[in-house]
């Protein structure tokens, strides 16, 4: 999966979860158990997600860090 990919894909999901309004959020009107439209046959799936994410996170930080230092095109 490539990195552009993964960050729409990961855009989808987290969208019904994005704080807009910072004045009126309470993180204690968030359900901790709220698994979005996931089940638990989606467990294996979503792992394998999670360790792509973060070596594109990973990516993507280091490319920024490049950048900074005026080495990332």
């Amino acid at each position: 999966m490539k990195t552009n990919e993964i960050i729409e894909r990961s855009q989808k999901f987290i969208t019904p979860y994005r704080v807009t309004d910072g004045k009126k959020f309470r993180l204690k009107d968030i359900d901790p158990g709220d698994t979005g439209e996931a089940t638990s046959e989606d467990k294996p799936r979503a792992e394998e997600l999670l360790e792509k994410g973060i070596a594109v996170l990973a990516e993507l930080q280091a490319c920024f860090t490049r950048r900074i230092n005026g080495r990332c095109s």
